[in-house]
């Protein structure tokens, strides 16, 4: 991949922002998330703990995990949909266009997401010789914690729908077409993407690195966004079923 331009076929007569007007719009989307993400958590957690205000402590805020996935939930909303606004904002761009959702060819669908569950079977292979349990235990605290339903929505289909429309929708389109090329934002974007999960160990981490690289080339090769949001939600619903298998 050493193109810096899309293939032909999906050329438009518009151009996007430029790479620091990406990164700046794109950095902006986060600090909404993370800061939407820490003031949402505290009136939930009053909410489901059923104390008052005073009482809350900081203690109190990090162990409710409910309030944790909602309030991470009603951020990835909110976050995905600001996406849509400022890819919209673009002149004589629709946001449809501007992040490349639209149908992708059945055969590549299927495709990638067959190299997606090879992918997380070597994966999990590789945590077994490394001796790594199969869930880890801040996923299995999630887990047990957690309402279900708030938790899965969050995994299938929150997550996967803000973070592609970020990382392999908006930053994508900006920096693909700049001087960085498909090359070069398929790697930024996988890093970046990485370092929203650093609450991870290295392994884990590695792992999300992997990921975001195959999402990256997903995105290319389909000139689809709705492939690697596809693959990012197969991922984590088989996370999900494992621990749920797993976990009971």
């Amino acid at each position: 991949m050493t193109q810096s331009e899309l293939p032909d076929e999906q050329q438009v007569s518009w151009q996007p922002w430029g790479f620091w007007a990406t990164a700046g719009l794109g950095l902006v989307v986060l600090i909404v998330y993370l800061v939407l993400s820490g003031l949402t958590v505290i009136p939930l957690s009053i909410a489901f703990s059923g104390e008052s205000a005073e009482s809350v402590t900081v203690e109190t805020l990090g162990s409710n995990q409910n309030a944790i996935v909602v309030s991470t939930l009603i951020s990835a909303v909110i976050s995905g949909l600001l996406i849509l606004f400022i890819a919209g904002r673009r002149k004589a761009s629709s946001w449809k266009e501007y992040l490349s959702v639209h149908r992708p060819i059945a055969k590549d669908l299927f495709i990638w997401l067959g190299i997606t569950v090879a992918t997380v079977i070597l994966l999990g292979l590789l945590g077994m010789l490394l001796d790594r349990p199969a869930v880890q235990e801040q996923w299995a605290d999630l887990y047990k914690a957690s309402a279900i339903v708030p938790l899965l929505l969050l995994a299938v289909i929150a997550a996967p729908l803000f973070e592609e429309s970020l990382f392999r929708g908006f930053l994508f389109t900006g920096w693909s077409q700049s001087k960085l090329g498909v090359t070069g934002t398929v790697i930024l974007t996988a890093v970046f993407f990485t370092a929203l999960h650093a609450q991870y160990d290295l392994f884990d981490l590695g792992q999300v690195l992997v990921l975001g690289l195959l999402l990256g080339i997903a995105r290319y090769k389909s000139g689809s966004l709705l492939v690697p949001i596809a693959m990012h939600a197969l991922t984590n619903a088989l996370a999900f079923a494992q621990m749920a298998f797993i976990l009971g």
